[in-house]
């Protein structure tokens, strides 16, 4: 049987977490991982885990030589053919076809969890930050360098930032990248206005676009991600840090101070030794940067949990989380539910140059505020040409 292709739009099949008893499956999903078995009768059968964005189901594939195709592997996607019946009061799922299948663009957020931006968008949005952001020619070559590497070109939209817990989809990578850079530009316009420079934009900003890069090559399969060998051996952090210098190296006039400075934000980025960080912040841009690390990781953690009331237990936050909005009828103001801004998480650094403008407004106020004050003090001072009385 021949499956219909991508191009050929369709109705979209029945989500997986949506399935009953009697319904039959017919369209393109994700097959994760199968296993070859024997039945009591020693006949050969596989157990299959199908997948789209919504869920994870088991499936089962009697006379296998008769349903899937020869070159069959997984992961891969596949047109499945499937009912769903009811075995000893749980739900089965018989697939009575496999066959292989092109697949659009467009489908993947079906498949798999996937950013709400397009990769494309966020990529672009990403570049766009860092290029505004980064004044300095050593850094800017370097960073250029590094974007323009074949595997992280092809790579940093399908990635996810983690293969649990955070950002955890097709996509997460460049989404947590980008909306690092954008809070890193925020903080640093902050503590400039308290520390003058203390923190340096364009340094933070880097470390924020470098921190997780090396997970590019740490986790490997797009369909399915995970730790592959060099994941495991070495890891995300190493990797990007050698990286650095390897870059660093080909171009030759990059100062080796900065190429110090970019790894140590790198390797310490996870703050602690016992998270896995070889080293601990020693700059205040370095200690910036694990900061904004773990709090964008966690608010994508709360962000999870949408449905009104108590989640869970959290295993990677050790509790279970709060979503207030029916404790807060008794008192907050309703808002508008906000849509997901078409220019991907946080504010583009040209609204923040935007938003600095009232400051310099209020400034000109409190100016003229104090040319008022100075003048109505004038009126109480002794004319110019009177000398004091003597006493």
């Amino acid at each position: 049987m021949t499956s219909p292709q991508a191009s050929e739009r369709r109705p979209p099949p029945p989500p997986l977490s949506s399935l009953e008893a009697g319904q039959r499956l017919r369209g393109t999903y994700l097959a994760r991982r199968h296993r070859e078995l024997l039945t009591r009768q020693g006949s050969p059968y596989l157990t299959l885990e199908i997948a789209d964005a919504t869920s994870v189901v088991q499936a089962r594939i009697w006379s296998p030589e008769n349903v899937v195709p020869a070159n069959f592997e997984t992961p891969g996607v596949y047109w499945i053919e499937a009912k769903v019946e009811t075995y000893r009061d749980e739900l089965q799922v018989i697939v009575e076809t496999v066959t292989e299948t092109a697949v659009a663009d467009e489908d993947w957020a079906r498949l798999l969890p996937t950013s709400r931006w397009p990769a494309s968008v966020l990529v672009d949005e990403l570049k766009r930050h860092v290029r505004e952001c980064l004044v300095s020619p050593p850094l800017l070559r370097l960073v250029d360098a590094v974007l323009a590497d074949p595997t992280i070109e092809a790579r940093l939209g399908v990635v996810p930032a983690a293969t649990g817990n955070h950002h955890a989809y097709r996509g997460g990578l460049v989404e947590h990248t980008l909306s690092m850079c954008r809070l890193a530009s925020v903080l640093a316009k902050h503590y400039d206005a308290y520390y003058p420079g203390l923190v340096r934009e364009e340094l933070l900003v880097a470390g924020a676009l470098l921190h997780d890069l090396g997970k590019v090559w740490e986790l490997e399969g797009d369909l399915d991600p995970n730790y592959g060998d060099q994941g495991r051996l070495v890891g995300h952090i190493p990797a990007m840090s050698s990286f650095i210098a390897e870059i660093a190296g080909r171009l030759g006039d990059i100062p080796k101070e900065l190429v110090w400075e970019l790894q140590h934000m790198v390797l310490s980025h996870h703050g602690e030794y016992e998270y896995g960080s070889p080293k601990r912040p020693k700059t205040a841009e370095a200690q910036a940067l694990h900061y904004l690390d773990n709090l964008d990781a966690r608010m994508s953690m709360f962000a999870q949990h949408q449905t009104p009331g108590w989640s869970p237990f959290h295993r990677a936050l050790g509790r279970p989380l709060l979503q207030p909005t029916t404790l807060r009828e008794a008192w907050a103001t309703p808002e508008a539910k906000a849509e997901a801004p078409a220019h991907g998480p946080g504010l583009p650094r040209r609204s923040l140059l935007r938003a600095a403008a009232p400051p310099r407004r209020a400034e000109r106020d409190r100016e003229s505020n104090a040319d008022s004050v100075a003048a109505t003090l004038s009126l109480f001072d002794p004319p110019s040409d009177s000398t004091p009385s003597e006493s």
